[in-house]
């Protein structure tokens, strides 16, 4: 799994079948074994609908006071991120069967924001050290409950988004 998400080229977004303990404990593995990277976390339960989804998107990435809660200012945080420490991204979103669940419009905008966010950092470089410059990874993970798998790969897949299930 680490080898699919740590790399230029993994996948923009995918779906990962975990309760929120046990993504946390990834999370607690994958930070230190990959350095060079941020692995943030959006708490999916706590982003039912847009005005939430923005409060914790902001809390979680620090973006910064200027933030103005909408989809236009997420997209221009998300591409921007340079008050983080990491050549590349990860972000996490727990719970995910929770995620924008009021809000079918949010869900659709944050999947294309993602998925553009992906193209775009992949065409900037960053030295990674011993590696050399490559290019700069930002990646999504929608996880979920076990029995909520289905649930959310419909609602991906009525997005039209690509994913894959990691």
């Amino acid at each position: 799994m680490s080898d699919r998400l740590f790399n230029p080229d993994g996948p923009a977004v995918s779906v990962l079948a975990e309760t929120p303990f046990e993504v946390a404990t990834r999370l607690m593995k994958w930070t230190p074994a990959h350095s060079e990277w941020d692995v943030l976390r959006v708490r999916g339960h706590k982003s039912v609908d847009e005005a939430h989804f923005f409060d914790e998107i902001a809390a979680a990435l620090q973006f910064p006071y200027y933030f103005g809660e909408n989809w236009s200012a997420v997209w221009d945080c998300i591409t921007d991120l340079n008050w983080l420490r990491g050549s590349s991204f990860l972000i996490v979103f727990d719970s995910s069967e929770y995620l924008l669940s009021h809000s079918d419009r949010g869900f659709q905008l944050l999947l294309e924001v993602l998925v553009k966010a992906h193209d775009r950092w992949s065409r900037e470089t960053a030295d990674f050290g011993p590696l050399g410059r490559q290019p700069i990874s930002f990646h999504s993970v929608f996880a979920c409950a076990p029995d909520a798998v289905d649930a959310l790969a419909t609602r991906i897949n009525n997005t039209g988004t690509s994913w894959v299930l990691l």
